[in-house]
């Protein structure tokens, strides 16, 4: 339904699967999807909320996931302008980065936290940069689990136009 544009929809259908008492990582993944649909078209801030409760979910069984939504908590505080909350986001996934990541959720983490970094008028574009590298590096950063906005996001935080020439 989300996908079909029906973002309501999609959200009554959501909202019933707890009802059925599912696994954690479906209850993870659906508290995820809630959270990509309040970002594009409801509440940041409740985004931020799902996706870190996403996040919290799954961390133990499948830590790149929730290092993803994590980074989707961070973009849904830049959204909302709360650097606060982008940063308390980037601490959740900081302390991932000890776990086994792929590659791809490693280099979003990374970008995320520069963002939020440089969001909050801190230093991060070392971050950004060191993110944008691990994505040059990978096969097809475009086929990765994340959202393919990354892949202009750091480069849009840096300003920099070559490096979004060397994601293409």
């Amino acid at each position: 339904a989300w996908r079909g544009g029906e973002a309501a929809w999609a959200l009554a259908l959501l909202a019933g699967v707890p009802e059925l008492d599912p696994p954690a990582r479906v209850r993870g993944e659906t508290l995820g999807l809630r959270g990509d649909i309040e970002a594009s078209c409801g509440s940041p801030e409740r985004a931020y909320r799902l996706q870190v409760e996403a996040a919290t979910l799954l961390a133990d069984d499948d830590p790149s996931r929730a290092m993803v939504l994590l980074t989707e908590a961070v973009w849904a505080s830049v959204l909302s302008s709360d650097a606060k909350a982008a940063l308390d986001a980037c601490g959740r996934a900081q302390q991932l980065l000890d776990r086994p990541l792929t590659d791809s959720a490693r280099a979003v983490g990374m970008l995320a936290t520069g963002m939020a970094n440089v969001f909050a008028g801190r230093p991060g574009g070392e971050l950004i940069r060191s993110g944008v590298e691990l994505l040059t590096a990978i096969d097809d950063p475009a086929g990765a689990p994340m959202r393919t906005e990354w892949l202009m996001l750091g480069p849009l935080f840096l300003r920099e136009s070559d490096t979004v020439a060397r994601l293409g």
